[in-house]
């Protein structure tokens, strides 16, 4: 029937499951492949084999019939199928293929080339004609991953002073946010409204900081803030600028500008220069914004991290990187100053005198292993062993990072009692300014104070160090104080607190245990029962350091005032009293057969107190730190804990009585307990504390703690909340030292 429909052909198309009507075949074949393989049960109107389509057959058949006829114009009109897909790959016939195939199982409407053809049509519309729905996701950048964005220039090398070219198009977009404004939409109100925005500083590493303000930042102005009052004196012999004169920063009436000896044998009677500001600029250079006292803030960890990496190596006195080798020394010699420390020649051979800084061999090797052998928390910082050569005494491969954490908090460590008070107190207090220009929270007196304490430390470092010592990155620290004032920290504080604060409501929804919100244990659970006695202090620790149970404190004092009239003139016997009765009180106060509204079912439980039977851990999360009991070996220390707490003290031994007054402990983890108070799980660390007294001491502005004498016994007061534990880490002083600092 089908070869006298279209006029006996030698071949016709087959349509088999196989074939699919993509193939030829001869009659016989045809016939063999339709009784083996069975008709294709989509080819319903036989429209290839002479069938005439009407207007009243379904859609699916004729969207079948126009997508081979599109695919048999586009590539195979003109020549046999077979002979025409012989070179093509897999990739084309599963494009033929698609022409006849289901969008989806059970598709009655389009297959995967219609459904193609049909979203052609569509490529250009911004919204879903179905639901109206934006193509777009508006809400991209709001994602907590986009908080803050950068611009990378990729390209093997760095833009330099090239950087204006990349930047133009930044400046007419700022004009434009600036002077007129763009629309924008306030999903929130679902309203429009005139967005401006201003760039009031940049920050950037120093080098850069010169590309991008168009200012010099070498040779002998180099200090963009002091520009041609810059104080530099070329040194001959070095072949390089330095930068002192520190001394006219301070008041005119300040001791250390009539110290002659101390500097370069002058009296200081000038004044500090002018700040380079807009407004100075704008009267060298014309068209120059000139509203603003800073355009480009000092990178402080690029300037801390100079500052350090030029005071460790001039004071292990490393090779090519000291500060002090035979040049500086002829500086010395040409300006006629500290003549006690100018080169000797004896023969062939050239000596150099030791300088106050000057570490002998055996103080190097003890400053570099009190690094090695150094224990930080985890995540405190790297790990400080990969950076030292105990070999050859240096410090390698250190980063940014690193610098910092050594600048602020180790290297005073690494130096005490390794050379005079002198110049170990300028570099402590070089050490401490650091810490505290970098700390969350600082007000304007403060940073005055420190701009002003930097200035006599600068002096301090002059007096000791050599004029070669002082290349830009030392002189710059001059200007960190008064860019913090100005730059309004505390504000910038709290924008910074506020995306912190959105990351920890983050943080809190992953929270799945409610019974603990606070930490996880890290380590396999261990059943253990409490005697009574320990299980007293816990609870009663727990119960006056609970904030649902602070009101029940005063009236428990109030309480015992009016029971005995010597508590009120005695508050150490009032305290006393207070600690030893207040749980066996409170939980007569608050039964748990009360049916009182004020009275909550976790204050209920915790009055009625916690079970014998209690959880102990090796190790514990907690307030975003990890916390080990002491007797875990790692190559990191997790162990140490500091704690304020008031306590009753005497202001002699002679004094009789006692006021509440707030003390800082150190201890150790022995123990970490989880206690069950049947609804709610308090996780505390039962510790070894210092006596504070006896054993706690602050000298060179470290705390110096000695955790081997004199400790209080456990079943004292041995317990704090997880909650209240502040991490800190002990280095010995040395091997044979029972204090750790």
């Amino acid at each position: 029937m089908a070869e006298k429909l279209i006029g006996y052909p030698e071949k016709l198309l087959c349509p088999c499951k196989g074939c699919r009507n993509l193939s030829h075949q001869c009659i016989s074949i045809l016939y063999e492949h339709l009784v083996i393989y069975g008709i294709d049960p989509t080819y319903k109107i036989w429209f290839h084999h002479g069938e005439e389509l009407s207007r009243d057959d379904d859609i699916e058949t004729m969207e079948a019939f126009d997508s081979y006829n599109l695919f048999r114009a586009t590539n195979i009109d003109g020549c046999d199928f077979e002979s025409h897909v012989e070179g093509h790959d897999d990739t084309f016939m599963g494009k033929i293929e698609d022409a006849d195939t289901l969008l989806y199982p059970q598709c009655t409407k389009y297959t995967k080339l219609s459904s193609i053809v049909a979203l052609k049509d569509k490529e250009n519309l911004q919204e879903c004609p179905t639901c109206g729905t934006s193509r777009w996701m508006l809400d991209k950048l709001t994602k907590k991953e986009n908080i803050l964005l950068s611009m990378l220039i990729p390209g093997p090398k760095q833009p330099g002073n090239n950087i204006d070219i990349y930047l133009e198009p930044l400046v007419e977009d700022l004009k434009l946010l600036w002077n007129e404004g763009v629309d924008a939409h306030d999903a929130l109100d679902n309203t429009n409204f005139k967005l401006r925005a201003i760039l009031m500083w940049t920050i950037q590493d120093f080098p850069a900081y010169g590309n991008l303000a168009g200012c010099k930042n070498k040779g002998r102005f180099s200090c963009p803030l002091c520009g041609y009052g810059t104080h530099s004196e070329w040194l001959k012999h070095s072949g390089k600028f330095s930068y002192r004169g520190h001394q006219k920063f301070l008041q005119e009436d300040h001791p250390f500008r009539s110290k002659r000896s101390w500097f370069d044998g002058e009296e200081e009677h000038g004044n500090p220069p002018r700040i380079m500001n807009g407004t100075t600029i704008a009267e060298h250079l014309k068209d120059f914004v000139n509203e603003l006292y800073v355009h480009h803030k000092l990178d402080v960890m690029h300037i801390e991290k100079n500052v350090c990496e030029s005071i460790c190596n001039t004071l292990l006195d490393v090779a090519g990187k000291s500060k002090y080798g035979l040049k500086a020394r002829l500086d010395l010699q040409h300006m006629g100053i500290r003549s006690a420390l100018h080169p000797h020649e004896k023969g062939t051979r050239t000596y150099l005198p030791a300088a106050l800084h000057t570490l002998s061999k055996l103080e190097k090797e003890l400053f570099c292993k009190r690094l090695f052998s150094l224990k930080v928390p985890d995540g405190y910082s790297s790990n400080i062993q990969n950076f030292v050569s105990m070999e050859q005494c240096k410090l390698m491969g250190l980063k940014s990072q690193d610098f910092h954490i050594l600048m602020q908090q180790l290297l005073s460590v690494a130096i005490k009692g390794l050379m005079p008070v002198g110049p170990r107190d300028a570099i402590m207090r070089l050490c401490l300014f650091f810490n505290r220009i970098c700390q969350r929270v600082l007000d304007r007196e403060s940073i005055m104070a420190l701009e002003n304490d930097v200035i006599e430390t600068l002096c301090l470092l002059e007096r000791f160090f050599p004029p070669s010592f002082f290349d830009v990155m030392i002189h710059l620290v001059v200007h960190i104080g008064r860019e913090a004032r100005l730059f309004y920290m505390d504000i910038i504080l709290m924008m910074s607190n506020c995306v912190i604060n959105r990351r920890m409501k983050i943080l809190k929804d992953y929270v799945k245990n409610r019974a603990r919100p606070e930490g996880r244990p890290i380590s396999k659970r261990k059943e253990i029962i409490l005697t009574d006695e320990l299980l007293e202090i816990a609870h009663r620790y727990i119960l006056l350091n609970t904030s649902v149970v602070e009101p029940f404190l005063e009236i428990h004092l109030d309480e015992l005032k009016k029971m005995n009239k010597i508590y009120e003139r005695n508050s150490g016997l009032l305290w006393k009293k207070h600690i030893q009765t207040f749980s066996t009180w409170m939980k007569e106060k608050v039964p748990m057969h009360s049916s009182s509204c004020d009275e909550t079912d976790l204050l209920k439980w915790l009055a009625y107190g916690p079970r014998k039977h209690a959880a102990s851990y090796t190790g514990y999360i907690i307030n975003g730190q990890r916390f080990h009991i002491h007797d875990i070996e790692k190559s990191t220390q997790n162990s140490g804990v500091s704690i304020e707490a008031t306590t009753m003290c005497r202001s002699s031994a002679k004094d009789v009585s006692q006021v509440p007054n707030l003390v800082s402990y150190y201890g150790v983890i022995r123990e970490i307990i989880l206690l069950d108070y049947y609804i709610v799980q308090i996780p505390i660390f039962k510790c070894d504390w210092a006596n504070v007294p006896n054993v706690v001491k602050v000298e060179d502005s470290l705390t110096l703690v000695n955790l081997h004498q004199s400790q209080w016994s456990v079943g004292r007061d041995p317990f704090i909340l997880a909650s209240q534990a502040k991490q800190v880490f002990y280095s010995r002083e040395h091997d044979s030292s029972n204090c750790g600092r």
